[in-house]
């Protein structure tokens, strides 16, 4: 369980630092308003996926629901978890998680 706790927590980390720094995609600023699971939250090794909102929306209609490429996405979960990405709208990016949190 601490090592669960240990990854949960770097991953909460990184993503507020990210969470307060703004991207430029295309000429047009965004940045991560939430995520889930969120601060707080109680988190199990068997995570199946986490979710992040952008401030306004980052993919075209064409992209929702199919797999985004994870080099594609503007910042990286540390350690590295396997995974696959797909935007549930043009704000919401989900990241199935493939792997047992250790």
């Amino acid at each position: 369980m601490g090592n669960v706790l240990r990854w949960f927590w770097l991953f909460i980390l990184f993503v507020l630092v990210i969470g307060h720094c703004t991207f430029a995609q295309e000429g047009e600023l965004f940045r991560v308003v939430g995520f889930s699971p969120g601060e707080g939250s109680t988190v199990s090794e068997y995570l199946e996926e986490m979710r992040f909102t952008f401030s306004q929306p980052v993919v075209a209609l064409e992209e929702i629901g199919k797999p985004f490429p994870v080099e594609r996405i503007p910042f990286r979960v540390s350690p590295p978890l396997a995974g696959e990405c797909v935007f549930e709208d043009q704000k919401t990016l989900v990241f199935k998680i493939s792997e047992t949190l250790r």
